[in-house]
Parts: structure tokens; sequence; C-alpha cells
């Protein structure tokens, strides 16, 4: 006897306002994965962070031998999309690989999701058959997706004040 649970969520700035945007997100991925494959959704607004916007995916499985009736208990958590901030500090390499300029439309994030779904379905099963079939099938194509803003446009205003911010801070930390 096996079974999972699957969770996903999105750390977000209190002070650049994402709070909007982290929902959307989620509203997104309610459309696609249906409850069997993904179980929860969390929302982390951050208060300490100024800039921060991640999103993790996370899956508990337990599993019950039935000769020897001992519960087995894994844990996988993988950061899958993070915001680039202004003043990055030097990443390492997992970091980096998910860190993008602007953020996520939401065909990028579904397939991001889906990925790692499916990553974690073929290690687990040992004949490498992927049992995450009810995904939408216009993210099966292998499409990416685009970012809704790449980072390249900066929307600051000349006139605002910007001497009193710390490093990581991003742009819309430096609007309030």
């Amino acid at each position: 006897m096996s079974n999972k649970h699957t969770k996903v969520s999105i750390k977000y700035c209190t002070k650049c306002k994402w709070s909007n945007r982290a929902i959307w997100y989620v509203q997104e991925l309610l459309q696609t994965f249906s409850s069997p494959i993904i179980n929860e959704y969390s929302i982390l607004p951050e208060f300490e962070n100024a800039g921060i916007f991640e999103i993790y995916i996370s899956q508990t499985s337990q599993s019950q031998s039935n000769e020897s009736k001992e519960i087995t208990r894994q844990v996988h958590t993988k950061l899958i999309y993070r915001r680039k901030m202004k003043k990055d500090p030097k990443l390492n390499k997992d970091v980096e690989d998910v860190t993008y300029d602007g953020f996520p439309d939401a065909k990028l994030l579904k397939n991001l999701v889906r990925q790692q779904l499916e990553k974690w379905d073929l290690q687990n099963n040992d004949n490498g058959v992927s049992s995450t079939n009810d995904l939408g099938e216009h993210l099966k194509r292998g499409d990416k997706g685009n970012l809704l803003n790449d980072g390249s446009e900066k929307i600051i205003d000349d006139d605002e004040e910007t001497n009193n911010f710390q490093p990581g801070d991003c742009i819309e930390c430096e609007k309030s």
C-alpha cells in the first residue's frame, strides 16, 4: 500500500504586493491539476526577505510493506522557480537553474510542475512508466512557455529615493 501527498507552496514578498500574482498562479494550477495530483496549495507571505518570489513543490510518499507492516515515509522538496533579484549573490548550480529574470506565464509554471511530478514518478516507479496521466494535453506538447516580464524593463521613476535599501531588494520594494 502506498499513498502520496503533493503540495505546491508560493513564497512572495509582501512589500512588493505580489499576493495577487501568487493567488493567480494557485488558481491556474488548481484548474489544471486535479485533486489527486496536487493535494495542497499554500501561499506564504514573506516579511523579512525583500523581493523574494519562489515556488516550491514537495511530495510525501508513505508506503507500508505487506510482510513486515513497516511504514516507510519519504519527503522530497524542490524549488522549481525563483525570481532573480536585482542584487543576487553568487548562487549554487541548483538555485541558478531555476532562477528567471521575470515572472513565468501560466504555461511555463504548469510545465515546471508537470516536469517535476513526472521526474518523481519515474524515480518511484520500478518500471519507469509515468503515472501522471491526468495532465492537460496542452502541457504535453513540449512548449516551455514564456516569462511575463523578462526583467529587461526597469520600472522605477528617477524622482524616487533609492538610497535606503538593502542588497537583494527589488525594484518593486524600492517603490514602497
